[in-house]
């Protein structure tokens, strides 16, 4: 774990100073101009998902129930993404980590209810990692669109979502997509997203995508986020895997920081590192 903490501390020494550091996004997302009333028929017309609390607390989702202390630990992380993101006038960010399994789909959901809670604030989950999907599984979802098909320009957005309380839209999918690179990597993929902020007009939008080092698939997609979190599991990520991820997200988007997942420390550290 030691070798970790010390990647993670060099890979803030690259970034002392400069948060701004890669390429990001070529364009910043579209801000839709629809009235309030309209805006809010648009998120009603979403399908309602109600919350499993026993498959919530099973599969670690936290920050709906807040019951498990650790909520708080995504609450800051919350809000300092958020101060972050308002001064750059960034509002998409995506999570991703080296190789699968080590929590990044756990860490998008429970951000994405912590933000939920801030009932003033609207949000959008979407899960990108279309090869291995998770998101649906993790929240337990019901088999519905795809992702796949939703960012290939089919169906409307309110059909391809479903909405948990009045500001959180969550796109997800249960089956894997073959060509996922190459989707993401297409110009329709950008006019999706677009149509979305359109229509939902989010504060934030946050982005489940695939492990770095697994496929080109995340890379493919990174020029549609603003900013990007990397996720390590303790005693399991290498020095190496975090210095060439590392790297990489910096060329291509801004780096926010480094979670360390998985790590045993005592109660009052919640097992991630913000810098």
């Amino acid at each position: 774990m030691e070798r970790i903490r010390d990647a993670i501390q060099k890979a803030r020494r690259v970034r002392e100073g400069e948060i701004n550091v890669g390429g990001g996004s070529t364009e910043p997302l579209r801000r839709g101009t629809l009235s309030r009333p309209q805006l809010e028929e648009n998120w009603l017309a979403i399908h309602q998902f109600e919350p499993d609390s026993k498959h919530f607390r099973k599969n670690r989702i936290i920050t709906l129930a807040c019951e498990n202390p650790a909520y708080t630990s995504f609450d800051i992380l919350r809000t300092k993404l958020l101060a972050t993101m308002k001064e750059k006038s960034w509002r998409s960010l995506a999570i991703t980590s080296p190789k699968p399994n080590c929590g990044k789909t756990l860490v998008s959901a429970n951000l994405a209810f912590s933000f939920a809670r801030q009932k003033e604030i609207r949000s959008v989950l979407i899960d990108v990692d279309l090869r291995r999907p998770q998101l649906a599984k993790t929240l337990g979802l019901k088999p519905g669109p795809s992702m796949a098909s939703f960012l290939s320009g089919f169906g409307e957005t309110t059909g391809q979502f479903v909405r948990f309380d009045t500001n959180l839209a969550i796109g997800a999918s249960t089956n894997s997509q073959k060509y996922s690179a190459e989707l993401l990597a297409n110009s329709q993929t950008r006019k999706s997203i677009d149509a979305l902020c359109d229509d939902l007009q989010p504060d934030i939008i946050i982005y489940d995508l695939p492990p770095l080092m697994a496929s080109d698939d995340a890379l493919a997609f990174l020029p549609n986020v603003d900013c990007t979190l990397l996720v390590v599991e303790a005693e399991k990520s290498t020095i190496q895997d975090v210095d060439e991820t590392e790297q990489s997200l910096s060329e291509k988007s801004n780096l926010l920081g480094v979670i360390l997942n998985k790590c045993r420390f005592g109660s009052e550290n919640y097992g991630y590192y913000y810098d």
